[in-house]
C-alpha cells in the first residue's frame, strides 16, 4: 500500500473522447478520477513536453492524440516508472514465440535462407535483392513479435499552472528500464541500410522510415531498452512492461499526458492503458501477493492450534521407542503367538 500508483485505459480514447474539451472518463477506466480529450492539431507544449517526443514527427495522424488529465493529491516518491499495460493481448501463442532470431539481433547479418525462425515476417514480397550485393531483401528486425511492437507514444508529465497552462515537465527517458543481462542479446548490427527493409507495422515511423518504405537509418536496437522489454514477452494474457523512467520525485498538482494513440486494439477487444507508479523495496504494487500471504499465514495457525489442542487432549511422551514401526511389528507378532 505505500506504492502510489494511477492507471488509466485510454483505449477508446480517440473514439470516444470529446476534441476540444476534457470530459470525464467512466469510473471503470482509470484507479483514480481523470478526463481525457481528443487532440486536432498537438498542444503548444507538445513538444518540449519531452526531449524523445514530437507529435509532427512522431504520430501517424494527428487525429490520434489523446491527452489525459488527472490529478496528484500526494507527492511520488521517485524514481516514477511509466508502464503501458495491455489486457486481453496473447503474447504467449506458440507461433508467436517461435517467430525471432536471436542472432539477427544479436548483430549477425543474417540472409533471407538462414531467417527461417522468424516466418512468416522474413523479407518483402516479391522477392526484391539489394542490386549492390544481389542478396535477397529482409526485415530487421524479422519475426512476428518485432513487428507487433508497441508504437504508442507516451509524453512527459505536464504540471498545470491556475491558469490552466504547463509550468513544469518531468520527462521519462527510456534508460536503466530493462534488465542488464538483457543488453547482452544485442549488438551493433551488420547489415548495410541497402540490405533490409523495415516491418511491415514499422512503416508509418516517419522519424525511422522514408515515405518509400525505406530506413533514413537502421535502428539501434541494442540500446533501445522499450524494444527489449518487448521482446520479452508476457505468459499471461495481462502484462505490463517499462516505458520509461523518472529519477526524482513528482509533486502534487493537476498533470496533462499527451499519448500518440496508434496502437491498434479495439478490433481484436484487447485494451491498453497507461500506468504511472513508483515501487517499493518489495517491486511494485501486488495485491495477490498480500491476500496469499495473509491467507496462507491463517491456514498455518489453524493448523498449528489443531495440533496443539490434539496434543493437549491426547499427549505422546517425547522419544518413546514404543511408537517405532519396528518396535510394534514385533508388538504385533508377540501377540499373535
Amino acid at each position: 500500500m505505500q506504492v502510489q500508483e494511477y492507471s488509466f485505459d485510454y483505449s477508446a480514447c480517440v473514439r470516444d473522447a470529446p476534441r476540444d474539451n476534457f470530459a470525464p472518463a467512466p469510473a471503470s477506466l482509470g484507479s483514480v478520477p481523470f478526463e481525457w480529450r481528443r487532440l486536432s492539431a498537438p498542444p503548444s507544449y507538445a513538444a518540449s513536453s519531452s526531449p524523445d517526443f514530437s507529435p509532427t514527427t512522431e504520430s501517424t495522424a494527428e487525429t490520434n492524440l489523446c491527452e489525459l488529465k488527472f490529478r496528484i493529491t500526494k507527492e511520488i516518491v521517485g524514481p516514477v516508472f511509466q508502464y503501458y499495460r495491455l489486457a486481453n493481448y496473447y503474447q504467449n501463442q506458440r507461433l508467436y514465440v517461435k517467430s525471432i532470431n536471436w542472432d539477427q539481433l544479436g548483430g549477425q547479418a543474417k540472409l533471407y535462407d538462414g531467417l527461417s525462425d522468424c516466418m512468416p515476417i522474413v523479407g518483402p514480397d516479391g522477392d526484391p535483392v539489394n542490386p549492390a550485393t544481389g542478396n535477397r531483401l529482409v526485415y530487421y528486425p524479422c519475426g512476428l513479435i518485432a513487428n507487433s511492437l508497441f508504437n504508442d507514444t507516451i509524453g512527459a508529465l505536464a504540471r498545470l499552472n491556475d491558469g490552466g497552462s504547463p509550468d513544469l515537465f518531468y520527462p521519462f527517458p527510456p534508460k536503466d528500464i530493462s534488465w542488464p543481462y538483457e543488453k547482452n542479446k544485442y549488438g551493433p548490427t551488420k547489415y548495410a541500410i541497402g540490405d533490409v527493409r523495415p516491418p511491415p507495422a514499422w512503416l508509418s515511423n516517419r522519424r525511422l522510415v522514408n515515405e518509400d518504405g525505406t530506413y533514413k537509418t537502421l535502428p539501434d536496437l541494442h540500446n533501445d531498452e522499450r524494444f527489449m522489454n518487448w521482446v520479452k514477452v508476457a505468459g499471461l494474457p495481462v502484462f505490463r512492461k517499462t516505458y520509461g523512467k523518472h529519477p526524482g520525485n513528482i509533486p502534487t498538482g493537476t498533470f496533462t499526458v499527451l499519448i500518440s494513440s496508434d496502437y491498434e486494439v479495439l478490433s481484436y477487444g484487447a485494451t491498453k492503458s497507461l500506468v504511472i507508479s513508483n515501487t517499493s523495496w518489495m517491486g511494485g504494487r501486488n495485491y495477490f501477493l498480500g491476500y496469499a500471504y495473509i491467507i496462507a499465514g491463517t491456514l498455518f495457525l489453524a493448523c498449528a492450534i489443531a495440533f496443539l489442542i490434539r496434543h493437549l487432549l491426547a499427549p505422546r511422551k517425547l522419544g518413546d521407542l514404543r511408537y517405532l514401526s519396528w518396535n510394534q511389528e514385533q508388538a504385533q507378532n508377540q501377540s499373535h503367538r
